[in-house]
């Protein structure tokens, strides 16, 4: 073959070749638009599972990962399937264990699949005292997410239409429990010595870890419950019960009763003659 026809050939082949990866890119990003176009309009299973299979047929591809951690996030969140979000963010820090980006989201993801404390700007919560409804009591929680990672949660007190106090506090994840603070941190992931562990991942029944309040020693159980809990908001299923015991009150437990996706529901007071309701959940505004 002569040198003009061998570079021609050579040209026709770099052409097709380009032309191939070319047609490949832009069939990646019309199923993933397409995934995304399916969540836009409330089809979350079909967008889940197109997701998943961008990222089966794709598996080098950039958008591979961002696919795998959407699919992740539909099933805990719209669909509310945390053992099959658990099984994609496990995927991830598998097949992307050296990318720490990567991994953190998916180590988060696992954490909350599924989410008993919800944070996220807008979230409201309205707490009443269970004997009237709220009528005597009341506390209005609010979240909002104050820089990536930190958020804050206010309570306002009222008593009847009276407002009496406002508290705040505010969380952040890390490692592997959601941090509770009495201040905002100087700096995202920067600890003190006042922080103490909200909720200590992963949750299992029976798991205990300890935490301070003020002088006092507070011994947590983290206990799942078989039946449904009731509150003015409505009836909760599968929950988690949070027990605290105090150093300085012997005898006595308070519960604090979680639902999955919603939050808080429930406090009692446990004592020797049985546990005696304080306050629930009257409202709740979440995601859509």
């Amino acid at each position: 073959m002569n040198p003009t026809k061998r570079i021609f050939r050579a040209l026709r082949e770099i052409l097709v070749l380009t032309a191939a990866l070319h047609f490949w890119g832009c069939a990646a990003r019309y199923d993933f638009d397409g995934a995304a176009k399916l969540a836009a309009v409330g089809r979350h299973l079909d967008a889940a599972a197109r997701y998943e299979r961008f990222a089966d047929s794709r598996s080098g591809h950039e958008l591979t990962p961002e696919a795998l951690l959407r699919a992740a996030e539909i099933y805990n969140y719209k669909l509310r399937l945390p053992a099959k979000a658990a099984s994609l963010y496990r995927r991830l820090q598998k097949d992307y264990s050296s990318d720490a980006a990567i991994v953190a989201r998916a180590a988060k993801g696992l954490l909350i699949s599924p989410d008993y404390f919800p944070l996220f700007t807008g979230a409201e919560w309205v707490e009443g005292d269970s004997a009237t409804g709220g009528s005597n009591m009341k506390a209005v929680w609010t979240a909002q997410e104050i820089s990536t990672g930190v958020f804050r949660v206010e309570k306002k007190f009222f008593a009847g239409a009276k407002a009496v106090t406002t508290r705040r506090n505010y969380f952040t994840f890390k490692d592997y429990a959601l941090i509770e603070k009495p201040s905002a941190p100087a700096a995202p992931g920067v600890s003190a010595s006042s922080d103490e562990v909200f909720l200590e991942y992963p949750i299992y029944h029976g798991k205990k870890w300890r935490r301070r309040d003020g002088s006092r020693v507070v011994e947590i159980t983290a206990e799942f419950v078989s039946e449904p809990v009731v509150t003015r908001a409505g009836t909760f299923t599968e929950c988690l019960r949070i027990a605290e015991r105090y150093s300085d009150s012997p005898g006595v437990t308070r519960y604090n009763y979680y639902s999955p996706y919603v939050g808080w529901a429930l406090t009692t007071i446990s004592v020797a003659r049985g546990e005696h309701r304080n306050s629930e959940l009257i409202s709740f505004k979440l995601r859509d």
